[in-house]
């Protein structure tokens, strides 16, 4: 028996060595079980020996214990095998379990696809609630409807996307997603394959980036705006400094202008009048420059809408005649004034009128924009409506026309805050600004304001003194006192030496001596050492010391207090600046009527001095008289 056991276990490859190749390609369950049966073999093999060496009287007994010893191994077996199922059927059911978790507690939407068809086989609830539809309808609907419909978002962009997935291509793209109640949102889609429950899929990973891609877009829209600011105010610096430039020629045409008309005979008037007026165009131009160029506080006051109107249409008039666009003011000269900042008005003007022209860029056919002007006798208001023959503005549009950087223009062609400042400016003033007008039919803004009442705050009326110079008369400017027999010693300090002569003309022309200087040693010199009675100063002149020429003035000579008049860019007439009282300043370019009215102002004011001075006098010789000797 012992030669026949050696000779089995010496046959070669009756026990398969653990890295045997042939154990490699054996599933992982018979790999651990393998053990279990090399025993069983051995032990098999070893009864089967047993057995034929025993007599066989005991060979029946001995074949009773065999099978008793086989059965108890198999069950053995089995009971092993059972065991390792259940806790690889266990083990399934937690990673089952843990995936599932965290499937469905995902914050971000997942879908899984088809490999084939590319539907939908499963999403979780983050999907549902994203997209407002429950999984049994997700997995009936095809993935385009998900999206807004319009290309790149529609099913043939889909197809694409999940075909380059199914070929192992992973993609992030952002996706414009569509809500079941036809909300539209960014979403960033993840897509790639990957291997779900031991079967090939597509994984789609959808983000809700809605807050992040309007955060973008307004950071740009910021960026942008800033760098409009930024070409504001270089375009501002750029215009105060051509005013700059312009205002000293521009005085000296004005008046030399209206002094060659008041002297001149008929044919010479006539051509002066006509270097009058367009000098004057230029001057109502500057000024707009100016007002264009400071950021000034509202300050509201009368102003006659038909010189505004006129201003405006003169700085646009060269883009709306190139673009074959025809305006129409009706009604501008009936209506009374208004009260409102000029300066706004007339930026709010200009917002609306360049709008309207952007408007018919694409227009066909006749191009028009009209103004009408209208008084509400019983509201108290007066109401400019610019409107044109454009397309219009949609329906859908029409409640966000005056939100902040809003804007329908193509990127680069507006920054969409122009109505929205136009809007806060008109309320600044009392005033409504409002869209009326549908699609197709043209748009029309339309601008209230308040009527202006005497003794509710501002001054001369906006446009009096441009519309005074340019129509009938050569010099319509304030009524003047009458200066003759009141001669007065007259310094003008003017750096400009066309400025200075124009002066010199005009007050000389009244019958006043006028003496020139036009540094500061010169004019300490002159008023240490001559009688003057008034003062033209050019407000930018700086005296020894660095302070400003006028506050030397002022202390060193104080009986000259009211008696010096600021010349200057932007200076209104006014009473002063807080050093001084009287006559006040005179704005360039000047007309000669306003030259004479400040003399006529230092005029009565040293008249005034006079008669007191006399009436001291009279007083102090009266006192003595009456005291006893």
């Amino acid at each position: 028996m012992m030669t026949r056991l050696r000779e089995v276990l010496s046959r070669p490859g009756w026990l398969s060595r653990p890295d045997d190749t042939r154990m490699a390609r054996l599933p992982a369950p018979l790999r651990r079980l393998l053990p279990a049966f090399l025993l069983g073999q051995l032990l098999l093999q070893a009864a089967f020996f047993g057995f034929y060496s025993l007599p066989r009287a005991d060979q029946a007994l001995y074949g009773l214990a065999a099978v008793a010893l086989i059965a108890l191994l198999i069950w053995a077996m089995l009971h092993l095998a059972l065991s390792r199922l259940e806790s690889a059927r266990l083990a399934l059911q937690q990673s089952e379990a843990s995936y599932r978790a965290i499937f469905n507690a995902a914050e971000d939407a997942i879908f899984v696809h088809d490999m084939g068809s590319g539907a939908i086989v499963d999403a979780n609830p983050r999907a549902c609630q994203n997209f407002g539809y429950d999984l049994a309808e997700l997995r009936r609907m095809p993935v385009s409807s998900l999206g807004s419909g319009q290309p790149p978002y529609a099913q043939i962009e889909v197809e694409a996307v999940l075909a380059r997935a199914a070929a192992g291509q992973a993609q992030r793209l952002e996706w414009r997603s569509r809500h079941r109640d036809g909300r539209l949102r960014w979403d960033e889609i993840y897509v790639k394959r990957a291997t779900i429950g031991g079967v090939e899929r597509i994984l789609a990973i959808a983000r809700d980036i809605s807050e992040k891609k309007a955060a973008d877009e307004q950071l740009a829209r910021q960026r942008e705006v800033l760098h409009e600011q930024e070409k504001l105010a270089a375009l501002g610096s750029l215009l105060a400094g051509v005013a700059h430039e312009l205002n000293n020629p521009l005085s000296v045409v004005v008046a030399r202008s209206i002094i060659l008309e008041e002297a001149a005979g008929a044919e010479t008037r006539l051509a002066a009048g006509r270097i009058r007026a367009a000098a004057e165009r230029c001057v109502r131009i500057v000024r707009t420059f100016l007002a264009m160029a400071r950021q000034q506080q509202p300050e509201p006051g009368p102003v006659v809408l038909d010189s505004l109107l006129a201003e405006v249409l003169e700085l646009v008039a060269f883009p709306l005649r190139n673009a074959g666009i025809a305006v129409r003011v009706d009604g501008a000269a009936a209506v009374p004034t208004v009260r409102a900042d000029s300066a706004q008005l007339h930026q709010v003007m200009m917002n609306l009128i360049l709008n309207a022209q952007q408007a018919l860029a694409g227009q066909s056919g006749p191009r028009e924009i009209e103004i009408r002007c209208r008084h509400d006798r019983r509201g108290g208001t007066v109401s400019i409506d610019v409107a044109d023959n454009g397309p219009g503005v949609p329906p859908a549009l029409r409640s966000r026309i005056f939100e902040p950087y809003f804007t329908t223009k193509a990127r680069g062609a507006g920054t969409g805050v122009g109505l929205a400042v136009s809007l806060g400016m008109v309320e600044a003033n009392g005033g409504r600004l409002r869209l009326k007008g549908g699609d197709g039919a043209g748009a029309c803004f339309v601008v209230e304001l308040p009527v202006f009442k005497p003794g509710t705050g501002g001054g001369q009326a906006h446009g009096d003194r441009a519309q005074a110079g340019s129509d009938a008369s050569p010099d319509q400017g304030p009524a003047v006192p009458d200066t003759a027999g009141r001669q007065l010693r007259v310094l003008i300090v003017e750096g400009d030496a066309g400025v200075r002569q124009a002066l010199m003309a005009v007050v000389e022309g009244e019958g006043h001596v006028a003496l020139v200087a036009s540094t500061p040693a010169q004019v300490v010199d002159v008023l240490a050492h001559t009688g003057i009675d008034a003062v033209f100063l050019d407000d930018e002149l700086a005296g020894p010391d660095g302070q400003p020429l006028r506050q030397v003035i002022d202390k060193r000579w104080p009986d000259l207090q009211g008696r010096c008049v600021l010349v200057g860019e932007g200076l209104e007439a006014r009473g002063g600046d807080g050093l001084s009282t009287g006559p006040g300043c005179l704005g360039k370019p000047f007309l000669p009527s306003e030259v004479r009215g400040c003399l006529a102002g230092i005029t009565a004011l040293s008249s005034d001095r006079c008669e007191e001075a006399e009436g001291g006098r009279r007083q102090n010789q009266s006192i003595r008289a009456s005291s006893p000797q």
